[in-house]
């Protein structure tokens, strides 16, 4: 029972410096900071010293551990942390049992002639792992038989040979089984990390791409009919095309930090305004469709960011256009006032959607369209989020779309 106890603590004196190192790691890693190599070295150094502290060094079978330490480091390809910690074992068992430096000096040779022989193997950690457990158990058998007197103990000496290179290997391997496990699961999440924030770089892109269509489509087309127009028709052109250009500098701030919205700039504003302004500036794409757009004539005020509640109702009122059938598109909208929230409605006559695109429709990059991203929609429930509303989408197909907007008052 007392040699299970030590054999228990000497497990708990190599595990604990190596998960110790592994939280210093997994921490690094999180902060992206680079790693100091100097921490391994402490950690594995700090094994092999509460190794030799808290172990019974007259009992050899208590001791068979302590070429765990130096395992991990060639594992780890830490050649001069190796070397020391074979000059340190050395010594040590030359001057407990008495061992000639020649007998020590051929093994320790041995581990580290095999590490230069696998260490560009492919299967490296493996080999290195059979063939330094192999070498061992043929140490601790030489190590005992210049410990123990041969006589009529033979018997003894069999199952103490048996006993020490079984829990060698085993220890051994569950150690360096422990630690190759470990790090691979934080380079996994680590690269689950990576992958997270491309993924959200990919959709910050995909959502500048798209933001930016709308308003330099809106450019082109009265870019489109300048040469044609009269000198009045030409000055509200150029005001509407300076409006996109300001609003597209502000979507392109909004997405500088990995498409990650700044704080809103919230101002009294009137809802039907901004609804008049919306509909002048997609006139030119509805009346090439012969589409028409419905607003209320009344003076509704709210608290909101003009430029963002624009990208919003452009969206929608765009993604009516692209749904537009064979009849012609007719997109109304409606206002509610509720108790402490307006509810507008904006309802178009177009194809509509099925079931599944209508329970998809706010997940990222979902998308039916040939060329879509699908980040518009998620892009506007985000900004509508943000003013401390709701957005909900009711179709039907063949029947056409309602958007249901809730923004408080």
């Amino acid at each position: 029972m007392e040699l299970l106890k030590l054999i228990l603590l000497d497990v708990m004196c190599i595990i604990l410096p190596l998960c110790l190192y592994l939280i210093y790691i997994a921490y690094i890693k999180t902060k992206e900071q680079k790693e100091d190599t100097l921490y391994f070295s402490v950690a594995v150094l700090i094994s092999l010293i509460l190794l030799i502290t808290f172990d019974n060094l007259e009992i050899f079978s208590t001791n068979m551990f302590f070429g765990i330490p130096l395992l991990i480091s060639y594992l780890s390809k830490r050649d001069r942390l190796s070397i020391f910690i074979s000059i340190v074992l050395m010594l040590l068992f030359n001057n407990i049992y008495n061992i000639s430096f020649f007998v020590l000096s051929i093994f320790y040779i041995s581990y580290y002639v095999l590490y230069r022989i696998l260490k560009n193997k492919k299967n490296f950690y493996n080999l290195y792992i059979i063939f330094f457990l192999l070498i061992k158990c043929i140490y601790t058998i030489t190590l005992l038989f210049s410990i123990i007197k041969t006589g009529n103990e033979t018997l003894d000496l069999i199952h103490i040979l048996v006993i020490s290179c079984s829990l060698q290997v085993l220890i051994s391997f569950f150690t360096a089984t422990f630690y190759e496990k470990s790090k691979k699961v934080m380079d996994i999440n680590m690269t689950l990390k990576e992958l997270d924030k491309e993924k959200k770089l990919r959709a910050s892109v995909f959502k500048l791409n798209h933001e930016l269509k709308n308003p330099l489509a809106v450019c082109n087309g009265y870019l489109e009919m300048f040469e044609l127009a009269t000198e009045q028709e030409k000055q509200k052109y150029l005001s509407i095309i300076k409006d996109e250009i300001k609003r597209s500098l502000t979507i392109i701030n909004d997405f500088s930090s990995l498409g990650k919205l700044k704080e809103l700039e919230k101002e009294e504003l009137d809802l039907c305004l901004l609804l008049e302004d919306i509909k002048e500036i997609l006139s030119p794409l509805y009346n090439n469709a012969n589409a028409t757009i419905k607003i209320p004539d009344d003076e509704i005020y709210i608290c909101g960011d003009y430029n963002r509640l624009k990208q919003v109702f452009i969206n929608i009122l765009k993604n009516s256009y692209e749904s537009r059938s064979k009849k012609d598109l007719i997109v109304n909208i409606k206002i509610k006032e509720e108790e402490n929230t307006y509810k507008i409605y904006v309802q178009d006559n177009g194809k509509g959607m099925s079931q599944e695109t209508l329970n998809n429709i706010c997940k990222d990059f979902f998308t039916t369209k040939e060329y879509g991203t699908g980040i518009g929609i998620p892009y506007v429930k985000q900004i509508v989020e943000l003013h401390g509303g709701t957005i909900e989408y009711k179709s039907k197909e063949n029947k056409g779309t309602t958007v249901i907007i809730r923004l408080p008052k």
